[in-house]
């Protein structure tokens, strides 16, 4: 995350010029970010608004962060070299594991799904 919120940092500051930023918001691993934005460059970050995410990731997202990197690299044409688009199964089984845990019990009780096809 370090290196990350680092190359960031070179981008907004030293490409763009920004020497200040109000607000540094993110979600998931956008909120491990923004942690530590608020971490290396304090003087910066004005305010930070970490969601859904924590500084450190916790054993049992590891777990699952894991099994999906298995699905992926489990794909014979990602274990071939070949990389996206051309495993487009990988991917697919990617998706199909990720939308349980991305999407709310609410969002299929409501079908909320049938309007992404």
């Amino acid at each position: 995350m370090r290196d990350n919120v680092r190359a960031q940092h070179a981008l907004v500051r030293g490409h763009f010029g920004i020497e200040r930023l109000e607000l540094v918001i993110g979600c998931s691993m956008g909120a491990q970010q923004t942690y530590q934005w608020a971490v290396s460059y304090p003087g910066m970050v004005a305010r930070a608004l970490p969601f859904c995410g924590s500084p450190k990731t916790a054993p049992h997202n590891a777990v699952f962060l894991e099994g999906l990197r298995a699905v992926l690299t489990a794909d014979p044409e990602w274990r071939l070299g070949r990389r996206a688009p051309g495993y487009a199964a990988g991917l697919r089984a990617f998706a199909r594991v990720y939308a349980g845990w991305g999407f709310s019990q609410a969002f299929y009780w409501n079908e909320r799904y049938r309007a992404l096809s």
